[in-house]
């Protein structure tokens, strides 16, 4: 294909493999997140709505910001609808539907 591969022979530490990342994201035309090292987020598609999973793996609590979903969404765990920037625990896990 037209694409690249990448192969490293060493184990990097974590700042020097951080470095290294920034090139490979740069060459797949992928923008980090910007969001803490602590937080995880994955977003599927299906039934007109895009599921926003937050999960939060830090010891403190973490703000979404309204990059990652917008107002109306709602929290498909607890079925609260989202007015603002939505909080999630330490430790804890949210998932969001947000209309296409």
């Amino acid at each position: 294909g037209a694409g690249h591969g990448w192969y490293v022979s060493t184990a990097l530490e974590v700042n020097e493999l951080n470095l290294l990342m920034e090139h490979v994201y740069a060459d797949a035309g992928i923008k980090p997140s910007g969001l803490s090292e602590d937080v995880e987020v994955l977003v599927r598609h299906g039934d007109g709505k895009a599921f926003v999973i937050v999960v939060n793996h830090g010891d403190e609590e973490f703000l979404v910001p309204e990059s990652v979903i917008s107002h109306g969404s709602n929290d498909m765990l607890t079925g609260e609808s989202i007015s603002g920037r939505p909080v999630v625990a330490a430790g804890a896990v949210r998932v969001f539907a947000v209309s296409n």
